[in-house]
């Protein structure tokens, strides 16, 4: 023993002990490290004190043989005789020294230790290869392309014989899994906000089963759902990774616990491994969509909704009627139905309709949903503008960057005639949405045009040009331009944008422009082809250009015989009574038949308004019975009541739509100083759709109206005003027709008389 002991010192073995375990430490260190922040496997760290272990017999083996770590050469050096006779009598003899020496050197156990950790090296490569590339047993569910990286993810409740502990397991794991890197888990708040939506209780358990539908409403990537079982004292935990798409098992993991002080080691355990199979630092590959977030208890009908919302015009009507079949209480998207149907689709009346069923089913909503839903209701059915106001600013209250609101209560503005705030409203909406052209830009450079800040109208337009090359912009300036008074460029503008490709109302805009110009042969050419581009589409827009086309000749030309020729025609292509009742433009044909001396079928019209529309959807189109009231009144030479009857259409978004017929009630009753003033209301007042396919006569009226107010300033004897309007007149028909050319050599005569009078 004593001589082992000496030869255990003379050959140094405790100094490489200290230097082999100070070293494998420190290779353990780096290897843990690496393991950390490659996301090597757990048996890297194995694999590494494996090899350590094994190596320790090898290193003081070699020691031993090698006589320490000073000599390394020595043996080299000499030859055999020296060093068997320098040998101790405990030395191995020649004939068995020999092979030992040359196997254990340390050149040998320096190879293989750096072979061993390259090999290693080579595994964990391989590994991180497999892992990353999504193939092999290393791969991850997202580098596998299953599931995102940072995607949402369903933890539901575990299922147990023993509810505390499922509960107590559920909310351990929930706590670990929350602070992973790799998914969003889905919190508390957003469960209960998609179970209300679901009709279900909130507080209720988060069953698998209901854990899949809600993953699938909310576009997660996957659910986790888990089970306990009892194995003796013991318990097992295992948990499944499941697609939310199909429900298939994209992993699943287990961990055991031998009693129930093994339990957080376990859940630990267990969700680790999840993680790590889930892929906790690697990137994604795709993206789940969530469902829309309506409440509905219906899946497939909720699934319907959504493809609908990824629709666009009349392709998404099938989706949503679908949805309502399988779910009659399914409000939004009776809404939806509605807001679709009241988008140019000739189907008012079912729009009302929708609008109303969604009203009557809004205790099934939530808070948000049910001030949109009757918001909209009591703009669209009831045309209770305060009403409504008041539904989108609660709905505000929940939540100021709702989008829908914000939006919506800048139309609701518009129609109080608040074009202060409607604007602000706008412009917030765009600072949430800076790359979307409609409805923010849009409805902002209206607004600003009602406000008469052209200046700032530009400048939107400019940003939007810059920001959005696609927009259409042309279209936009043209609408600024022509409130400016710049009509020749407005109509340059819309040339030249129908001729990169025509759309109907586009012609029907030309039309108003150019005729406003007195142009009457290119007015009549455009609404020509408005009206044709028009046939195949809606029967509501069909008339909307029909009738820009008739009251051309009525309110411009002066030729009452052609306005009604026109529409005879017209309606034997598509007659009144192909469309519904709340389609039908009643109001703007009432107007036109009284105008032109048609009395008798003015009132005829206007007694089928109260037997075919319901008195519940009449509020949708009260101003235009009012002004359609008026008209007929004027006929009758009731004028009082037909001032009164233009009053009381004189309320929403258009400013100007009543002036004309207000203006003429004036006239006619001799109240000369008011029908000024409301006729110079109507050429002053910025009003952007003043050209628009259904403000009909808006535009082209501007002529007569300005010869008209130099005809009644004249005989007031307000020769500086009428003179005023007499050259406005004069410029505004500068290249009119010939057919319009005698009225504007008589205004250009009696605008030279006033000027020589007045000096």
């Amino acid at each position: 023993m004593k001589n082992l002991i000496r030869e255990i010192h003379r050959r140094s073995l405790w100094q490489v002990l200290a230097i082999y375990l100070g070293g494998s430490w420190l290779v353990l260190q780096v290897v843990d490290t690496m393991a950390g922040a490659l996301s090597l496997p757990d048996w890297s760290a194995s694999f590494a004190l494996f090899a350590l272990i094994v190596g320790l017999p090898v290193v003081l083996a070699t020691a031993f043989v090698q006589e320490g770590v000073t000599k390394r050469n020595a043996a080299a050096e000499q030859d055999d005789v020296e060093r068997a006779e320098t040998a101790s009598s405990e030395a191995l003899p020649e004939h068995e020294s020999t092979p030992g020496r040359h196997l254990l050197s340390w050149k040998n156990a320096i190879i293989g230790g750096v072979g061993t950790f390259a090999l290693l090296g080579v595994l964990s490569a391989g590994w991180l290869a497999s892992r990353s590339l999504g193939v092999g047993p290393a791969a991850t569910l997202q580098a596998r392309g299953v599931i995102d990286d940072k995607a949402l993810v369903v933890l539901a409740d575990f299922a147990s014989a023993d509810p505390e502990l499922g509960t107590a397991a559920t909310e351990a794991l929930r706590v670990d899994l929350s602070q992973s890197g790799a998914i969003r888990l889905a919190d508390r708040s957003l469960i209960s906000e998609a179970l209300i939506r679901m009709a279900r209780d909130p507080d209720e358990p988060l069953t698998a089963e209901l854990a899949e539908e809600l993953a699938r409403r909310e576009g997660a990537g996957a659910v986790i759902q888990g089970q306990i079982s009892r194995a003796g004292d013991g318990y097992v935990f295992s948990a499944q990774v499941l697609s939310a798409e199909d429900g298939s098992t994209l992993t699943s993991q287990r961990e055991t616990a031998s009693d129930a002080s093994g339990v957080i080691d376990a859940i630990e355990g267990l969700s680790r491994e999840l993680r790590e199979r889930i892929g906790e630092s690697l990137g994604s590959i795709r993206t789940g969509e969530p469902l829309a977030r309506v409440t509905t208890d219906n899946l497939e009908a909720l699934e319907l909704y959504s493809r609908g919302q990824r629709m666009s015009g009349r392709e998404a009507l099938p989706f949503y009627e679908d949805a309502v079949a399988l779910d009659s209480g399914f409000a939004m998207a009776w809404s939806s139905i509605s807001v679709l149907l009241s988008n140019r689709m000739s189907e008012r009346a079912r729009a009302l309709e929708a609008r109303t069923r969604a009203y009557e089913l809004r205790d099934r909503l939530t808070r948000r949903e049910r001030h949109l839903t009757s918001a909209m209701y009591f703009m669209q059915v009831e045309d209770d503008l305060m009403r409504a106001a008041t539904e989108f600013e609660a709905m505000l209250a929940l939540d100021s960057l709702d989008q829908t609101a914000i939006n919506n209560a800048g139309l609701i503005y518009g129609e109080l005639r608040d074009n202060e705030r409607a604007e602000q409203s706008y412009r917030r909406f765009i600072s949430l949405n800076p790359d979307e052209f409609a409805p923010g830009y849009w409805n902002l450079v209206q607004t600003q045009i009602h406000l008469g800040k052209f200046d700032d109208a530009w400048t939107t337009i400019d940003t939007v040009a810059a920001r959005l090359p696609g927009a259409p912009t042309a279209y936009l300036s043209s609408i600024v331009a022509s409130n400016e008074g710049d009509l020749k460029r407005a109509s340059e503008l819309l040339t030249e944008m129908l001729g990169a490709g025509g759309f109907a109302r586009g012609y029907g805009d030309l039309g108003a422009i150019v005729g406003t110009l007195g142009r009457l042969g290119e007015a009549r050419q455009s609404f020509n082809e408005a009206i044709s581009r028009s046939r195949d589409g809606t029967p509501d827009e069909y008339w909307e250009h029909l009738l820009q086309r008739a009251w051309l000749e009525l309110a411009v030309a002066d030729r009452p015989d052609v306005a009604l020729e026109v529409i005879e025609t017209g309606e034997a292509a598509v007659p009144l009574g192909s469309m519904s009742a709340l389609d039908r433009p009643y109001g703007s044909l009432i107007e036109l038949l009284a105008r032109a001396g048609q009395g008798e079928r003015a009132r005829a019209l206007f007694a089928e308004i109260e037997r075919e529309i319901p008195p519940e959807y009449r509020p949708a189109i009260k101003t235009e019975i009012a002004r359609a009231d008026g008209e007929i009144a004027l006929m009758a030479g009731e004028y009082e009541d037909a001032i009164a009857a233009f009053r009381r259409s004189d309320t929403g978004y258009c400013e100007i739509c009543p002036l004309r017929g207000l203006g003429a009630a004036y006239d006619r009753a001799g109240q000369a100083d008011s029908a000024a003033a409301v006729y110079a209301r109507y050429v002053e007042t910025p009003f952007p759709d003043r050209y628009a396919s259904y403000a009909y006569p808006l535009g082209p009226a501007l002529g007569p109206t300005l010869e008209r107010l130099g005809q009644l300033h004249e005989e007031q004897g307000d020769l500086q005003e009428a003179a005023k309007y007499y050259a406005m007149l004069v410029e505004l028909w500068a290249e009119a027709d010939e057919e319009l050319q005698p009225r504007v050599r008589a205004a250009q005569a009696r605008l030279e008389e006033i000027l020589s009078e007045i000096g």
